[in-house]
């Protein structure tokens, strides 16, 4: 299962919520009562009402930036741009909250705050990570992680790897993740939490590593210990993530009547704080065990519930949007709405590609910051002893990484080619291969005649048939299911589905490989053609029996035959 549990807990703030747009008014009217308190009773009732009343707790934020405006108090401006940005975050507002960070970024740079960069530096790290800018949210964090170390503030050093993990594991860099979370209980053990928000953080993502592992008793253990304290410190944002965790672990282990209570719990929180990129994947995750509990209707309306969802947010690409398209489409093939399974596919196919894209381009970006950081360690040395000895060292250390990368695409290429002549050989050979009934197992009369009508049917292609099976092929060849498995176990060396799955999977192979129009259809069109229930179950039998996908088959079919024009 993918990862689909962003971590964006704004440490150090509180959980909020907001119900309008927030634009900022410098001249917004300043009532009698407000005039009566300081900047620092401002923000204090600003941070109080964020969980009754969020209008009343933008106007106090928003008197906090007209008072340092108005007055020159650089500091509450700062402070002003910080609050008005967390308010519209979590609302979903991510590019209006950037805009307020960035000010209060400038602001507190000009004034030399440390203090108030660290913490400005940290959410507009998380703003990046919920864009699914991984790049700029590792940037940010990089300069999260740097203040936290010369201020001596283990906390935020925590949380900026924290996150970073989270992204290597968005990537599928688990071994690496994996490394930062391990010293990040080192870390941890060495300080007592300022806010207990932060070590339910770390069950979140131990938990959700776990998951990510399917180790899913050890995923719900860890979430259930951060439940504990996320109840007992108030923090509904961190229980909404628990709860999700150990209903996705319930539905890796098959019992999604449990998984459903875990995730109408999440969903009932995350109502309270009104987080739509939060609820698209809870419903999702309703969807997703509705559809395993056959419950279509049930599943198709939460699908559509999270997709709308989605939608109405801006710019927003995730991992979510992707399954709920696949889902969308397999369940509507399953009742045989061709069209709209069509359309869903399709939609599926452009939202991978895009995911596919910028998880290439995320890799890339991490490799290079990886070897600019170790060419700036080397770099150090040298300055220290002067010696050309270690700048020998770089360039070797560069030429060997970019051969090791040069090998290991080549080794990938060969690969790729090596199954691709071996299955087209085999398919040749295939198309040749005459059965010899003398060779059969079974040799009594009544095994020939069925062995010789199952070639017929072979050749009448029933298999291709949705609903081709061993009933099915029994009553056409005129005996009985159990009779007619024996002779296929005996004669055939497979079971009936295997038996199945390399008939259709060889008829793909043979008619991809000479019809170009066959070639130019969609997965979902071809896998139609081939009696499958559903794409992923063509390219997974596919896969098993070649070795690649059907997409990269039929790329190299035409790279072949373009060469050969």
């Amino acid at each position: 299962m993918k990862n689909i549990f962003y971590l964006f807990a704004f440490l150090f703030t509180i959980n909020i919520s907001y119900t309008a747009n927030a634009k900022v008014h410098l001249q917004v009217h300043i009532t009698d009562s407000l005039k009566h308190y300081s900047v620092n009773e401002l923000k204090k009732l600003g941070f109080k009402y964020y969980y009754t009343n969020v209008d009343l707790a933008r106007i106090y934020a928003q008197e906090v930036l007209n008072r340092g405006i108005e007055n020159n108090i650089e500091n509450a401006q700062a402070d002003g741009y910080y609050m008005l940005g967390i308010i519209d975050v979590l609302k979903g507002n991510q590019q209006n909250s950037l805009r307020f960070f960035d000010k209060g970024i400038q602001v507190s740079e000009k004034i030399q705050d440390q203090n108030r960069l660290l913490k400005l530096y940290l959410v507009e790290g998380n703003t990046y990570l919920q864009l699914d800018n991984y790049k700029q949210a590792i940037v940010y964090y990089d300069k999260t992680i740097a203040i936290a170390k010369e201020l001596k503030k283990t906390e935020y050093e925590i949380i900026g790897y924290l996150n970073i993990a989270l992204i290597k594991k968005e990537i599928g860099q688990f071994t690496e993740a994996l490394k930062i979370e391990k010293e990040n209980i080192k870390r941890a053990e060495k300080i007592n939490f300022s806010s207990q928000r932060t070590p339910v953080s770390l069950l979140i993502n131990l938990s959700g590593t776990f998951l990510n592992l399917k180790e899913n008793d050890s995923s719900i253990y860890y979430a259930k210990k951060g439940l504990l304290l996320s109840t007992k410190a108030k923090d509904i944002e961190g229980s909404s993530y628990l709860y999700n965790i150990i209903g996705a672990a319930y539905q890796n282990k098959k019992k999604d009547s449990i998984a459903l209570e875990y995730f109408y719990k999440s969903l009932a929180l995350i109502k309270t704080f009104q987080n739509d990129k939060r609820a698209s994947a809870t419903y999702y995750l309703l969807a997703k065990s509705y559809a395993a509990l056959k419950n279509q209707k049930k599943a198709i309306a939460y699908l559509h519930t999270a997709e709308n969802l989605i939608a109405s947010i801006e710019n927003f690409q995730s991992n979510e949007l992707t399954e709920t398209y696949k889902l969308l489409a397999e369940l509507y093939f399953l009742g045989e709405n061709r069209q709209l399974a069509n359309h869903y596919y399709q939609k599926y196919i452009e939202s991978d590609s895009i995911k596919d894209a910028n998880t290439t381009h995320i890799i890339g970006d991490l490799y290079y910051k990886d070897l600019k950081k170790q060419q700036q360690q080397l770099q150090k040395v040298s300055r220290q002893k002067y010696s050309l000895q270690l700048l020998l060292t770089i360039g070797a250390l560069l030429s060997l990484i970019i051969l090791a990368i040069a090998i290991f695409f080549i080794k990938k290429y060969k690969t790729h080619k090596k199954r691709f002549d071996i299955l087209y050989q085999k398919t040749i050979q295939s198309a040749k291969k005459i059965i010899k009934y003398s060779n059969y197992k079974m040799s009594d009369q009544k095994t020939l005649e069925v062995l010789k009508k199952l070639e017929d049917s072979e050749l009448k292609e029933y298999f291709l048939k949705p609903e081709f099976s061993l009933h099915f092929l029994a009553k056409k060849l005129g005996t009985n299911p159990s009779y007619l498995s024996k002779i296929i176990n005996t004669n055939k060396q497979k079971q009936f589905s295997e038996y199945t799955n390399e008939l259709r999977i060889s008829y793909a192979i043979n008619r991809l490989k000479a019809n170009s129009k066959f070639r130019a259809y969609s997965i979902l069109h071809i896998s139609i053609e081939l009696g499958y229930k559903s794409p992923s179950s063509f390219s997974k039998h596919f896969k098993k029996q070649t070795g690649i996908f059907p997409s990269e088959f039929i790329t190299k079919i035409n790279s072949e035959n373009f060469k050969s024009n």
